[in-house]
Formats: structure tokens, sequence, C-alpha cells
């Protein structure tokens, strides 16, 4: 029988100095400006004095990282291959994928299997050419103030490399992480293009434009796409709930509801990670139907409807994990609503929508180099390795967290405290 097109196949990075270095100026000269992105890099001295070999782990909160560490590598001096979606190397006919390569991408399945990929980023840091660059987050979250919880594959990854190193006799050799914090600032009156985002929306669901603080207004616009998420998926909201509570009710409905059918059990992990488990699960159900020799062309295409009314759901799940308890209610600047009123727009829309393009500063802060071997004797200990991934993972997280909450206290009069 014939196979199914790979959707997981592994892609590794074929970086051209060359090449990143012309797509680098582009980057500067044309996708910045056209973005409407301008960037701040704080305390560059940090990654200019470090050998090639170290791992750079940003915060991932906007579509726009891309580019800011793009431009982040260009005024260091460093090249660095990167993490990236297996489903991203297969846009514009598999365009995008040599693109992706050529800059320094290699593909990482989220939610599925990765030994060639983890193989692959440890060789990067044994070799020492490149830097490696990775996202702990894993996803943008649209959460610029927030740093969602990490993965700990990345400092399981950094320890591993530390720990084979002293094995093979090189444990004089760092394996260094350095942290950097993302934090975006509207240089412009964002304002305007917010009002008419909600006046939009409300349009589209009240059938009329409403008055008052724009707070308010995003608040109704969010109650009622929940009310009729719920009708449509019949489910029934406590009165007593509120709407974060009424939202992790969604959640757990569609995660728990899709295991059960298609895993055979509910798993205990972070929300976003069993979401990307299942549409992978379902992407390859998918394709396997396109060459499943015993079903009439009926047959096919409902099934096929079926998986796909279900990876709408998954999908769901998956970005009902960016709608953060409280994160606009607790301070309502101009980025958070921006934020959450596009948030709303996709889903009511059902497509991909950008922030409002009002000029924005990128401020990147470089944190203080951190060296693994300092956590290697708790991870190589029987007993606690578990412990000291998790205890690395936390100190990466809350190191970058303190770095964006600087920021916003330092440069930013609206959200001091």
């Amino acid at each position: 029988m014939r196979q199914p097109p790979s959707i997981t196949g592994f892609r590794p990075a074929r970086p051209s100095r060359i090449f990143i270095r012309l797509m680098r100026l582009v980057n500067r000269f044309y996708a910045m400006p056209r973005a409407r992105v301008s960037c701040e890099v704080r305390e560059t001295s940090t990654l200019r004095r470090l050998p090639p070999g170290v791992l750079i782990t940003p915060n991932h909160s906007d579509f726009a990282d891309a580019m800011v560490v793009t431009e982040l590598m260009r005024r260091t001096g460093r090249f660095a291959t990167f993490m990236a979606t297996r489903e991203n190397f297969d846009v514009n006919q598999g365009l995008n994928g040599l693109v992706m390569q050529w800059m320094g991408g290699f593909s990482v399945n989220r939610g599925g299997e990765n030994a060639k990929c983890q193989q692959f980023a440890k060789d990067i840091l044994k070799r020492r050419r490149y830097d490696l660059l990775v996202f702990p987050e894993g996803e943008v979250y649209l959460l610029n103030d927030l740093v969602m919880p990490f993965k700990p594959g990345v400092a399981m990854l950094a320890l591993d490399v530390a720990s084979e190193n002293r094995r093979e006799g090189h444990s004089a050799r760092p394996i260094v992480i350095v942290p950097v914090a993302i934090k975006y600032r509207y240089l412009g009156d964002v304002t305007p293009a917010l009002d008419r985002m909600a006046a939009d929306l409300e349009a589209a669901y009240f059938g009329e434009r409403r008055t008052g603080p724009l707070y308010d207004r995003i608040y109704a616009i969010g109650v009622e796409l929940l009310g009729r998420k719920e009708e449509e998926w019949g489910l029934r909201a406590d009165p007593a709930w509120t709407v974060y509570d009424r939202v992790h009710r969604i959640q757990k409905f569609l995660l728990e509801s899709l295991e059960r059918r298609y895993l055979g059990r509910v798993r205990d992990e972070f929300p976003f990670d069993r979401a990307r488990r299942l549409m992978l699960h379902l992407l390859e159900a998918v394709d396997a139907l396109r060459v499943q020799p015993d079903l009439s062309e009926a047959e096919r295409a409902a099934r096929t409807a079926d998986l796909r009314r279900d990876l709408e759901r998954a999908e769901a799940a998956a970005r009902s994990v960016s709608f953060a308890d409280d994160y606009v209610l607790n301070r309502p600047t101009p980025e958070r609503m921006a934020e959450t009123l596009t948030k709303l727009e996709r889903e009511i829309r059902g497509r991909y929508v950008e922030l409002p393009k009002v000029r924005r500063s990128a401020i990147v802060t470089v944190g203080e180099p951190i060296d693994v071997r300092g956590y290697l004797a708790a991870y190589d200990a029987r007993g606690t390795r578990k412990e000291t991934v998790l205890r690395l993972t936390r100190d990466l997280q809350t190191g970058i967290q303190t770095m964006i909450d600087a920021a916003n206290a330092a440069g930013d009069p609206r959200v001091r405290a």
C-alpha cells in the first residue's frame, strides 16, 4: 500500500553564512520597517564576548520575534541554528522550508517523535561552530508581559550535553545558556486602531458599535464569544463562574473528550502540549485516509470531515491557553488590550490576524549566562535528575520574567507599581 506523505519527517539545518547575511539585510531594511518594529538591544557585550556554541533562549510572545532575534544576531555578530515547527517547512510548496534550512532552521515535531531533532541539537552544542537558538515556550501566546511555562526539553538538552561531555573527558568544556527577554512597547497611539477593531467585532456580534471604556467593550465581546462556544458544544455555565472559569471548562471539555476518543486516556500535561499531540495525531489520520484503499469516496469524505472537525476543536483548545486569567484586568495597557482584541478577532474570524501596525519598539535584554555545569552534580545523582531539570527550567523562566518586569518598571510610567 502506498504510504501517506510524511508531515513529521525531520528537516536538518543547512546554514549558509552568505545567505544568512543577505537575509539579515532584508530583515533590517525591509521586513522590520514594513512591520513597523524597531529594536533596542541591551547588554550586547554579553553575547559578543562568548565563544560560539551557546544556547540562546528568548521568550516568544509575538510573531515579530523572529525578526527581532535575527536583528539581535546581526548586531552581536553571531550565527545560530534554530528549531522551527515541522509544518512550517511545507508552506509555499516547501519553499519556506528551504529558506529556513539555509537560515539555520531545523524541524521539531511539537507533541510528536523528535529523536533526530534532539540529536541534531546536541551536535550543534558539541561542535560549537554555531549557537543554538530555542524558544522554550514553544508557541506564540500573544502575552507580552507574561512568560508562559517553559518546556523542560531545553534544560534537559543542555544538561544531557554537559553530562556527555564529562563522560567523554571534556568536563572543562562549558555548556552555557543565555536567557533573552523581549518586551514590546507601542511608540505611537494605538487607541484609534483598537477602537476600530472593537467596533468591527461589535458589528459582527451585536449588530452595532457600542460606546464606553475600551476594556468594558473587550470584556463584553469575550463574554459573548464564550456563550456562543458553550452553546455550540452543548455546555452550560454555572452563574457563579468567572469568565476564566468558563474558558478553563471549555478547554477541559475539548481536551478530555478528544483524548478519550483518539488517545485512549486523559493526559496530565500542560494543556497546549496535550492539544498539540492531538493535532499531530489528527493530521496524520487525515493523511492516512487519503491512501486507504478500502473506502468509498463517500466514506472517505465523511471520515475526513469528522477528523477535521475534531482538529478544529483541538486547535481551539490550544488557542485557549493564551487567554490568561485577569491579564487585561490587572493592567489594561494598550499592549495587553491589543493582544486580547487580536486573539478575540482570530477566534471570531477563524483566521490569522495581525496586531495593529502601529510603531513598536522591541526592548531586548540579554541576561547573565548560565553555565549548566553548576547543575550537573544534582543531574547525575541518582533520584534527582527530574528535579534538577525542573529547577533549571524554572530558573530560566523566572529570570526572563524578571527582566521583562524590570523593562516595564524602568521604561513605562503606565505600568509602574
